[in-house]
């Protein structure tokens, strides 16, 4: 009995010393009007002990000092402020909000960050919130809408092609149209006229990868890059890491596309009858005339199943990231596989990128920004981009092959097969889409009189 009362002593002095050396400190953290502060930082001063406040503003601090300490309590927008506390008993904290707010605020002018007050150029200011969980390959194609001054015009649907960007409208003695973009320091090729490249220059860099985009749109951007800015300069910044633990994050997104609200075409019967109604009315012959598949049927091409299809694409990118106080670093990869809704259009990528900085001392930072992209942008003939495109002044009798792909969905005739009876494709010349049982003469006079 002796020995189990000697027992219970122990146990009961152990946690009377521990309550004696621990113990918990609550409070509120609120506003001038008594408004609870979400997110508040809580820290015991001169210790590494520290907390955020919650929806409530409430927070919770496990505490091992002897009393008197000095909590710390600051907030975004807040005075930050040190209280003196001689117990831990419930405590209300009131915060008093920041008179010079604006002058804590900083903006990147392109070359340098000056306080908000102190800044008297028009910049357009794009955060990284701003363009996420858009489904997307390159940033210029979600600019649109997000700040004034700044015009998207994506020349047409196939993918990757060159979208016309203005900031403050056309102000090169050349006419180009693009602004000067500008990553980290390093001014990155566009071309001079936008819509013109077969390829977009700006899909190389990862819209996951932006941390913030500064457009100049003022005159004063002309007296850091000279002529160059003569259309407004794209200041971009890329992730950097955070103090705190390596963060790994990965997103995704998978897409469907479809042709949406295309025109409805006649059938081969009524194709025909239409077309020769034509040339009779213009004192022709008929010209137009059924073909016939192997199985003695009358061919009827649904021109749109040919060129169209469901395009599904999908996009993978993962990034690390971290930071202490020597070293700064984030490294990302990406993959892009995208398919378009017309056949035979798709657009490949592979992208990485890894940035690193290092104090060596006081004086001495050293450090590296490097990227790599890899794309592949695979496309018909759509006339829509110069460099791709095939010469459209004309209209013979081979005007197949002088139409976009797109436009040729609607204007091809429904009475001429895809394939012919040994089941090769119905092409003539080498390059153009057969005549089937039409009078190719005909169809070159029919095509006249209809387009021009």
């Amino acid at each position: 009995m002796f020995k189990f009362y000697f027992l219970l002593f122990l146990i009961l002095g152990n946690a009377l010393i521990v309550n004696a050396q621990e113990s918990y400190l609550k409070g509120k953290i609120v506003d001038a009007s008594n408004a609870p502060l979400m997110g508040a930082s809580v820290t015991v001063k001169g210790s590494k002990n520290a907390t955020v406040s919650n929806q409530q503003g409430g927070f919770s601090l496990k505490l091992s000092a002897q009393f008197p300490i000095t909590l710390q309590v600051s907030s975004v927008g807040f005075t930050t402020q040190n209280f003196v506390l001689k117990s831990s008993d419930f405590v209300t904290i009131n915060l008093q909000e920041s008179t010079n707010q604006l002058e804590e605020v900083m903006v990147s002018s392109g070359y340098m960050v000056q306080k908000k007050a102190e800044f008297s150029g028009s910049v357009a200011a794009i955060s990284a919130k701003q363009l996420q969980n858009r489904p997307t390959t390159s940033f210029d194609q979600l600019l649109g809408g997000q700040a004034t001054g700044i015009d998207i015009i994506q020349p047409s649907s196939i993918l990757n092609s060159t979208p016309i960007m203005r900031v403050r409208g056309i102000n090169t003695i050349t006419s180009g149209l693009f602004p000067l973009v500008v990553v980290d320091g390093v001014t990155v090729f566009v071309g001079s006229i936008g819509g013109l490249i077969g390829n977009n220059p700006l899909s190389d860099i990862n819209p996951n990868d932006i941390q913030s985009i500064d457009v100049l749109k003022d005159a004063s951007a002309a007296a850091i890059y000279g002529s160059r800015a003569a259309n407004g300069v794209m200041v971009i910044t890329t992730k950097k890491g955070k103090v705190g633990k390596p963060k790994v994050s990965y997103d995704t997104w998978v897409s469907r596309a479809t042709p949406f609200n295309l025109p409805e075409l006649l059938g081969a019967e009524d194709y025909m009858m239409i077309k020769n109604e034509a040339l009779r009315n213009a004192g022709k012959t008929d010209g137009f005339f059924p073909s016939k598949n192997a199985d003695g049927s009358t061919v009827n091409t649904n021109w749109y199943d040919v060129a169209f299809r469901p395009g599904i694409s999908h996009n993978h990118n993962v990034s690390v990231s971290g930071a202490n106080d020597a070293t700064n670093y984030y490294f990302s990869a990406g993959y892009t596989n995208q398919n378009s809704f017309i056949k035979f259009n798709t657009f490949e990528r592979y992208v990485t990128r890894l940035n690193i900085s290092h104090q060596l001392n006081k004086s001495v930072n050293v450090g590296a920004n490097v990227m790599y992209s890899n794309g592949k942008n695979v496309g018909p003939n759509t006339g829509a981009v110069a460099s791709n495109s095939m010469s459209s002044s004309s209209y013979n009798t081979n005007y197949i092959t002088n139409e976009p792909l797109a436009r040729a969905t609607y204007i091809l005739p429904p009475n001429v097969p895809v394939y012919r009876a040994d089941g090769t494709f119905s092409i003539q010349n080498g390059n153009s889409v057969g005549y089937g049982a039409n009078i190719p003469a005909t169809v070159g006079t029919i095509m006249f009189i209809i387009w021009h």
